[in-house]
């Protein structure tokens, strides 16, 4: 590989390849040609997750020219160009290894986010051996002068719609387009179709002050992926975040929640479109955010009649600017299926007819309370009856971390996984990890 019979029109009844692949040198068994770099924000301050990075076999392919205007459907993988010879992607520290890479003294390297993309030629100048891209080299465009940006609706409080309003914006999320909404943006959605379908609204219920954030690691399966982020930028969780509102009570899956508050209410999630249909026909994506960037100071004086971004304070980015700028580069991102990192069990599920029990995931459950004198656990751990009880404790249940029940109607707690593993990733109850 990448040479194939044939490959060269050329060479016929020879191993070859025409592109790109004619400069990836043959290696001894066991060894190959890397390259490893790390990819940055716009202004080189913070590394960026879940970056393609390719190298293109044809770079004339008219793929890699400016992406055209208008909104389009597209999936991951579908918008890699160039007939890729070698890809993978960034890990959150925006680190990349490239394996069995061109030699030569300008190989093309394309670093893509969704419609964020440059192109960027590179030395590999060791064959068979590793190559690093050089330090802050690997930035995505500031400008169109460098690369392709995409075009994102950002919603703020709107101060009228009509039914057209809300079927147009409607119809551009579902044909592929990104949207960040906020705060009273929420009228955008709640009452439009199905996306009213992707939260449990509860508008209008105004601030809430300054409420620690966590990342939810169970719904979201990029969760651990984004606290690693916050970590490695140096922001630790639960962080506090300021100002808050509450205009939601609870996400409906396949929802996909990223931070929370108060154990359960959410701050921030996304939601696929269009909504409700096969995740295979779904290709844009909403976000609602019940917070802001701007910390109550700021807020307090946002109004101050300076343009943008003349009301933005100098220094390092906040942590909640941070946040900001990794939700923004995820919903450029090609959109993937939901698949929760663990799936809650009900009562029903795990055939528990009382008291307390935990959902697989780390979480509580109540399973009800019995009656006409019957004692829980008295028909079997969980069922109601009239016979002795015999508690169970988490090993006899099999149980490593989370919320449990003893089958007698007393809650236990079955500890915390350790750092870097998930309660319910190696199955109901067990702590397992992503890498």
């Amino acid at each position: 590989m990448p040479q194939t019979c044939g490959g060269d029109p050329a060479h016929p009844g020879q191993c070859g390849c025409t592109g790109t692949c004619q400069q990836v040198p043959t290696c001894p068994p066991g060894q190959t040609t890397t390259l490893t770099g790390t990819v940055y924000d716009p202004a080189g301050l913070h590394p960026l997750y879940d970056a393609l990075v390719y190298v293109p076999n044809d770079p004339s392919d008219p793929g890699l020219q400016p992406f055209p205007a208008g909104v389009k459907c597209d999936q991951c993988g579908a918008t890699a160009a160039g007939n890729p010879l070698v890809t993978t992607y960034t890990a959150p520290n925006g680190t990349f290894t490239l394996s069995g890479v061109p030699v030569g003294a300008n190989i093309p390297l394309v670093v893509q986010l969704g419609r964020w993309r440059r192109q960027f030629k590179v030395n590999i100048a060791t064959s068979c051996g590793a190559n690093a891209v050089p330090s802050m080299m690997l930035t995505m465009p500031k400008n169109h002068g460098e690369g392709d940006l995409p075009r994102i609706a950002i919603l703020g409080y709107p101060q009228s719609e009509s039914a057209a309003d809300l079927a147009a914006l409607k119809a551009y999320a579902e044909a592929g387009g990104r949207i960040f909404s906020s705060d009273y943006a929420y009228a955008w959605l709640y009452q439009n179709g199905n996306f009213a379908s992707a939260a449990n609204w509860v508008v209008n219920q105004g601030y809430a002050g300054t409420q620690s954030a966590s990342v939810d690691l169970v719904s979201n399966p990029k969760g651990p992926q984004f606290q690693q982020w916050l970590t490695d930028i140096g922001i630790a969780t639960p962080t506090p975040i300021t100002p808050v509102f509450h205009n939601t009570s609870g996400i409906v899956s396949p929802t996909q929640q990223w931070l929370y508050w108060g154990g359960t209410v959410p701050l921030h999630f996304t939601f696929n479109t269009p909504v409700g249909a096969p995740s295979t026909m779904q290709c844009g994506r909403v976000v609602f955010s019940d917070w802001h960037a701007e910390n109550v100071d700021q807020l307090m004086t946002w109004s101050t009649g300076k343009t943008f971004p003349a009301e933005c304070p100098a220094g390092s980015m906040t942590a909640q600017e941070a946040i900001l700028e990794f939700m923004l580069f995820d919903l450029s991102a090609c959109v993937l299926p939901y698949t929760p990192v663990c799936t809650p069990r009900t009562c029903a599920q795990q055939g528990i007819t009382c008291g307390p029990a935990g959902d697989g995931c780390g979480g509580p459950l109540s399973c009800g309370t019995c009656s006409g004198g019957q004692t829980c656990g008295g028909g079997g751990a969980g069922k109601c009856g009239s016979s002795s009880c015999t508690p169970e404790t988490c090993a006899s249940q099999g149980i490593q971390c989370g919320q449990a029940g003893d089958g007698c109607g007393n809650a236990i707690n079955c500890g915390n996984c350790p750092t870097g593993q998930i309660c319910g990733l190696n199955g109901p109850g067990k702590c397992g990890s992503t890498q």
